[in-house]
């Protein structure tokens, strides 16, 4: 299920920076071993793991920029609100038209192996608009569609439920994707 969790101010800066260039990173969702892992974690769930053949790299091509201030946006009055540590990292991804996202979950193995001491229940993710949706915006968590958002909501979901994102518009998207870990108790 998608949770909003608040909202926080995106400035032009961000914008300008992520339509003004190339990406830093381009990510191919079907190639390697996270998307086998993926295909076979779906499988064993029940899923028809049958119908990743209709996906291919050019329509699942995720564009991602990498700047180490992106993580400040969010602010420490949410972060405290929710129990959140100052986020690790953060990534802007840019959906072009006609693109979408493998149907997946998430495991941030990375994460857990540079912090052995973190379990995937501690590690939370938060998927924030950079721009109000347009006509095609659509992502998927489990049964739940988000449609329609303001830029600069902020939103989570838990790291166990297949999700998905698809941009079926005329523009480009982009999402601020900021990880973050619960605030440990004691």
């Amino acid at each position: 299920m998608i949770k909003q969790l608040g909202q926080i101010d995106i400035p032009q800066t961000i914008l300008d920076d992520v339509k003004n260039r190339e990406p830093d990173r381009l990510v191919k969702h079907i190639d390697g071993a996270t998307h086998a892992i993926n295909v076979k974690e779906l499988g064993e769930a029940g899923w028809n793991v049958d119908n990743f053949k209709h996906y291919d790299n050019d329509q699942c091509l995720i564009k991602e920029y990498c700047l180490d201030w992106y993580k400040d946006l969010v602010t420490d009055d949410l972060l405290t609100q929710h129990s959140l540590e100052k986020p690790k990292n953060a990534i802007v991804l840019r959906v072009d038209p006609g693109t979408f996202s493998v149907p997946h979950c998430d495991r941030f193995k990375h994460a857990l192996r540079n912090s052995p001491e973190l379990t995937l229940d501690d590690i939370v993710r938060l998927w924030i608009p950079l721009e109000d949706s347009e006509f095609g915006d659509a992502f998927f968590v489990g049964d739940s569609v988000l449609h329609k958002w303001r830029a600069g909501e902020v939103y989570t979901f838990d790291n166990y439920t297949i999700h998905s994102a698809a941009n079926a518009g005329l523009h480009t998207r982009y999402t601020l994707i900021v990880y973050t870990n619960k605030t440990k108790k004691g």
